[in-house]
């Protein structure tokens, strides 16, 4: 168990000991400032399971369906390894010359999932060229 489970059972003790004192779930449940479903879900979940049961053990699930391609990832982390582009500069770069919609947020959980999301301290940032030309 995690400290936040312990959390968990510790508070739903209090609650319990609290209605036993008192007699009254409302009370209870307005002290704390819970709902009486959320107390009768942790009731049951206490008869069923013991102390492990209040715990909330619902994951929060992964959407795989909104997770970047795995070839505009390889473009993502090719950019930063090659032109060390912030965030901002290789969302703008595939929007631009990918026509690759991505959000400089999306670009950093990319970059944080593979583990790159900061560069060194003493490293210059640099451009593939200039993509505009200067008219005199």
């Amino acid at each position: 168990m995690n400290a936040r489970s312990l959390g968990d059972v510790r508070r739903t003790t209090r609650v319990f000991e609290y209605d036993r004192e008192t007699g009254n779930v409302s009370e209870a449940c307005r002290y704390f400032g819970i709902t009486r479903k959320a107390h009768y879900k942790w009731q049951l979940g206490y008869r069923a399971k013991g102390e492990a049961g209040p715990v909330n053990s619902e994951r929060c699930p992964q959407n795989l369906k909104l997770r970047i391609k795995p070839e505009i990832e390889e473009k993502i982390l090719n950019l930063l390894r090659n032109y060390q582009f912030s965030q901002a500069r290789i969302a703008s770069y595939l929007a631009r010359f990918h026509k690759i919609k991505i959000s400089p947020g999306g670009v950093r959980e990319v970059l944080v999932r593979n583990g790159i999301n900061r560069l060194p301290r003493n490293t210059r940032t640099s451009s593939p060229g200039p993509s505009y030309k200067l008219y005199q």
